[in-house]
């Protein structure tokens, strides 16, 4: 955004293509033909014609109450997680991809477990936000742009704290636009938002913490482990279907110990699994799946030991 004499000026991606336009906040400076057949002022749009932005025929008018696009760009983020004082830790670090064409704005978890506590690096803000089920949110205030993770950029500091069990959480990333006003006194209905979050953004899966059954119970565990491995199947995490079934036999012969009430047994098994693990491929077993089945599989070890 930048202040002018007459007004604000905004570039901004519209929906119609990926050209940039320039929004404008302005109307004493229009003439008297052009302020009436422009329904959107004060804020005016002028597109691009290779040459110069004006006011071309061709040029859709912006609304301020529009939600512009947020996602166009391109990220990764790795997760490591560490077992401390009855707690897991786990660390963020999110990468905006060079050819992004736009600065990471916020980044949003679903379904990560709500009572997590967050940390986020200098400038960024952090919630819970029940926007795509409950979940946990880091995001950046217009105010500090120049701090949004820029293209090319790669920034660690996030993180949060769960007992919450490692589990396959789906992330929600945008960019930063300028976001919508609500005309008159009306108020953007959150519903809008949570639309907005959901088909406006870069997706993928990452690994978060969700709440353990309470009272802890193996068999729920086992259940919601043995699904998360035919997800990260289906992720490419596992690469080769022979390595996923073999992980699920070993689940299998989890259960089918833990049922015998044998506890020396239960941890020679355990303790198997454990070294079959750090001993997989990474081209096998990426470290996201890798992750996912050494922290529950030791969560099972801890209950037995």
């Amino acid at each position: 955004v930048i202040q002018t004499a007459t007004g604000r000026l905004q570039l901004i991606f519209t929906r119609d293509n990926d050209f940039v336009a320039l929004r404008a906040y302005r109307e004493d400076t229009l003439k008297t033909l052009e302020r009436d057949s422009i329904s959107t002022r004060p804020y005016v749009t002028y597109g691009w014609n290779g040459k110069a932005y004006g006011l071309w025929q061709s040029v859709r008018q912006v609304p301020p109450d529009e939600f512009l696009p947020a996602n166009r760009l391109s990220v990764a983020v790795r997760c490591d997680v560490t077992w401390k004082d009855s707690v897991y830790d786990y660390s963020y670090t999110w990468t905006n991809s060079a050819d992004s064409k736009q600065r990471v704005r916020v980044m949003h978890l679903s379904g990560a477990a709500v009572n997590a506590i967050s940390r986020s690096p200098k400038f960024w803000e952090n919630q819970k936000s029940y926007l795509l089920q409950p979940g946990r949110s880091w995001y950046m205030l217009d105010l500090y742009q120049p701090y949004m993770l820029k293209p090319g950029e790669t920034l660690e500091g996030f993180g949060l704290t769960s007992a919450g069990v490692p589990s396959i959480v789906q992330y929600s990333v945008q960019g930063f636009r300028p976001e919508p006003v609500a005309a008159g006194q009306a108020e953007i209905p959150s519903s809008a938002y949570k639309r907005d979050l959901l088909y406006n953004s870069v997706r993928g899966f990452t690994i978060g913490p969700k709440e353990l059954p309470v009272p802890f119970n193996p068999y729920v565990l086992l259940d919601t482990l043995t699904s998360q491995v035919k997800q990260a199947q289906e992720l490419g995490w596992i690469s080769e279907k022979a390595t996923g079934d073999k992980y699920l036999r070993i689940l299998t012969i989890i259960r089918m110990v833990i049922q015998k009430a044998d506890n020396a047994r239960i941890q020679f098994i355990i303790g198997k699994a454990l070294e079959e693990i750090e001993k997989e491929q990474p081209a096998a077993l990426s470290k996201e799946a890798a992750l996912l089945l050494r922290k529950n599989i030791e969560i099972l070890w801890r209950q037995y030991r």
